[in-house]
């Protein structure tokens, strides 16, 4: 019986030394592997950093979880723009960058006090637009531009500082027979701009069909007895079209601001010929405001993409204009949302114009919103997107934004006949009077996130002392009558804050957590009833 006990004895001791020296020889080999398993595994949070602008400064602060800290960091491949550095201790990627307009991507990787590393790759731009002058200028009330669809019997009831183009203006509408001209239409929206001394844009669409050169193209306008084609000219009319622009500039001089060479010419309902046939097009307009009004402004074609722009000028596309005109219309068949013109809209814009010397050319969003009814359509939603589109406008360096429009029935709409201004309507003109005046020290910052899912936050001043913070938080949503929260701490300095109803609300005490959804709320450090 002892000797069975005493077998037992070793029996059990080999197993607790296999077992010591199974571990001890996996647990290096497996460390990686515990860790990411590990609940407190290191990890990059950052998903995404804000665009850095050329010549203006920059910060951003990369995040991370897990391990022990402190974290320590570095780039294991790809290259900052020329200006900006890594702080190995912080994450912060901070300076002045002064390199080429392009996309650079990078791989940062951080490493805990315990050696354990996590990577992850970033993509940003650097850009143009936001500048020293822009972060330094108080936003006029020339950015606040819209777009009136009755322009006999509307006007808006929020503030305007800019009259977007009319509608039924275009060649097709004014001379609808050769050599005959109907200026009633655009008479009325000239008339509105000089009542309320307010500048106005002129732009072109479509060939009459008298004029086309494939009578085949030619369609009605929606509602209307009207041919538009999309057909080049024949040539044979070319000189008809050098008539109707001199009469047409010559008619308006000094009360048309800016003249934009074509609208949307990369929609197969306004055009279908070729680059090179537009660049002819808008050379005979180019020409003809520079000769008749020299004064007046002088926007690139607005097309809504941007290779189509680079591939006009890269054909020949006048590069004296004033602006590069662009629609920023969200992709509404994908990522339905304002932060578009953050992104895509913009952003690509921007390092194409660039690599044809074109990056000192301001850019202007002549016509801008949800777009059509099949984009959503949620109210709370609505009101959410025009607010952010405001701030994020003017973020990317936009000193003029058209909305498309007031009374428009389909597209944008912010007011209807029987129901008067929406939600979307008074909070365009809540977040107007936040910005209205003010200035934006630095664009608005996507905390972390990515462009399309992230905590943002766009810092207004004004003279005075005071200080006032925009944040929304896109990673929510708006639907059906119910828009979900995040909590939100904010900076002690802040007492209180508004919403996008036009609502105060007081901050008690300071500090306290506040709610934050897609809806942007304005924080503000007065208890001012009034923005001062």
């Amino acid at each position: 019986m002892q000797e069975l006990k005493n077998l037992r004895k070793f029996i059990t001791s080999c197993v607790t030394v296999l077992i010591f020296w199974t571990c001890t020889l996996v647990l290096p080999f497996s460390g990686t592997a515990l860790a990411q398993a590990s609940p407190n595994a290191l990890s990059i949070t950052t998903l995404g950093m804000d665009d850095s602008n050329n010549n203006f400064p920059y910060s951003n602060t990369l995040q991370a979880s897990g391990g022990t800290p402190p974290y320590t960091w570095s780039i294991t491949s790809g290259v900052l723009p020329q200006g900006l550095q890594l702080t190995a201790s912080t994450g912060t990627v901070a300076g002045t960058p002064n390199d080429k307009i392009n996309t650079y991507t990078v791989t940062f990787q951080v490493k805990d006090s315990g050696l354990l590393t996590a990577s992850r790759k970033i993509s940003f731009n650097n850009i143009y637009g936001f500048t020293k002058a822009h972060a330094a200028a108080a936003i006029p009330a020339t950015f606040f531009g819209m777009t009136i669809y009755d322009q006999t019997h509307v006007y808006p009831s929020v503030p305007i500082g800019y009259l977007g183009k009319g509608d039924a203006t275009t060649w097709p509408f004014i001379e609808q027979t050769e050599g005959v001209y109907n200026w009633t239409a655009l008479d009325q929206y000239v008339s509105v701009a000089q009542q309320h001394k307010l500048p106005f844009y002129w732009t072109n669409a479509n060939i009459p069909k008298w004029a086309a050169a494939d009578p085949n193209t030619c369609t009605f306008y929606q509602g209307t007895h009207i041919y538009a084609c999309t057909s080049m000219i024949r040539a044979d009319k070319m000189a008809a079209f050098d008539t109707f622009l001199k009469t047409l500039i010559l008619r308006y001089k000094g009360q048309i601001t800016l003249y934009e060479l074509w609208n949307e010419p990369n929609v197969g309902n306004v055009f279908t010929g070729t680059i090179a046939q537009m660049v002819t097009l808008t050379k005979h307009v180019y020409n003809a405001v520079r000769t008749y009004d020299p004064n007046a402004l002088i926007g690139s074609p607005s097309s809504t993409g941007a290779n189509y722009l680079l591939a006009y000028f890269k054909q020949g596309g006048p590069r004296g204009v004033n602006l590069i005109d662009i629609h920023g219309y969200p992709d509404v068949t994908g990522n339905d949302a304002p932060e578009a013109i953050i992104g895509f809209k913009t952003e690509n814009i921007k390092i194409n114009m660039a690599s044809v010397g074109l990056q000192n050319k301001i850019i202007w969003d002549v016509e801008n919103s949800w777009g059509g009814q099949r984009s959503n359509q949620d109210t709370d939603y609505r009101a959410s997107f025009v607010s952010r589109s405001l701030l994020e406008h003017w973020s990317v360096g936009i000193p003029q934004s058209s909305w498309y429009g007031w009374d428009e029935p389909a597209w944008g709409t912010l007011w209807t006949p029987t129901g008067g201004i929406t939600p979307p309507g008074t909070a365009y003109g809540v977040v107007e009077a936040w910005m209205l005046g003010a200035t934006m020290p630095y664009p608005c910052t996507a905390n972390g996130g990515t462009t399309w899912n992230a905590v943002y936050t766009c810092d207004l001043t004004r003279s005075g002392g005071y200080q006032a913070r925009a944040v929304f938080d896109t990673t929510q949503t708006c639907k059906n009558g119910v828009c979900t929260t995040s909590n939100y701490t904010p900076d002690p300095k802040y007492l209180q804050y508004r919403d996008i109803t036009g609502a105060v609300f007081p901050i008690t005490p300071p500090g306290q957590t506040v709610q934050i959804g897609l809806k942007p709320i304005l924080l503000e450090n007065c208890t001012c009833p009034k923005i001062p």
